[in-house]
């Protein structure tokens, strides 16, 4: 008897032409949390991040609630790779093999390191779940509550995620990984879209907002 297909793949492309989004009609990791991924270091928590590093043209790997969104490597066409990537998340997904370990993601949410690697120019990885830094303050937390609330879907469905990681003088520091990481028009998401808004509707707290990826 076989086995009723779970899984159906939907392709996005995002504003940031070398990633795409690979939506999913069921939930991938708990709300409100992501899984980012720079490299196979990084991925011990995620079989599957682990198995799409080993094709050679992906960069960087984002799991979010319903999406998988992955970067390529500059040297190949989303024409020759797209396909390929589409169908095989469609049979891992219905394979029943499982996105994160459970057991191992708990462990290490908090601070994940790889080894040092001397052919790698990445010594230090950063936590594999993404999500806000926790607030400190009542500013930081009706900051937080903002991009959950009117950032966060405008970003997701282009494939991205932000992460608050401080607040000091005004200042806001958001950290933009997925799709939003190395985008062409991230600035001005940034600038005329983000701070314009948090400063808006925090005029007496928010000043300026910068990014964190630097």
């Amino acid at each position: 008897m076989s086995t009723a297909v779970k899984y159906s793949i939907v392709m996005e492309q995002t504003p940031n032409p070398e990633t795409i989004r690979f939506i999913t009609n069921y939930q991938l990791v708990p709300l409100g949390k992501a899984l980012e991924f720079e490299n196979h270091n990084q991925a011990n928590v995620s079989p599957l991040a682990r198995e799409l590093f080993a094709f050679p043209f992906v960069r960087r790997i984002l799991i979010a609630e319903n999406y998988i969104s992955i970067t390529k490597q500059t040297f190949v066409l989303w024409d020759d790779i797209l396909l390929e990537l589409r169908d095989y998340l469609y049979e891992y997904l219905n394979s029943g093999k499982p996105v994160f370990d459970e057991d191992l993601l708990e462990k290490y949410s908090v601070s994940v390191f790889a080894s040092e690697n001397k052919d790698s120019n990445v010594k230090k990885v950063e936590p594999v779940t993404v999500q806000h830094n926790i607030p400190k303050s009542e500013a930081e937390q009706k900051i937080i509550d903002i991009l959950n609330e009117y950032i966060m879907p405008a970003v997701s469905q282009d494939g991205g995620f932000i992460t608050f990681q401080s607040y000091q003088d005004g200042v806001v520091y958001l950290k933009m990984r997925g799709a939003c990481s190395g985008c062409p028009s991230s600035i001005y998401t940034l600038k005329a879209g983000i701070e314009a808004l948090l400063k808006k509707m925090l005029p007496d707290i928010v000043k300026e907002v910068r990014s964190d990826n630097e």
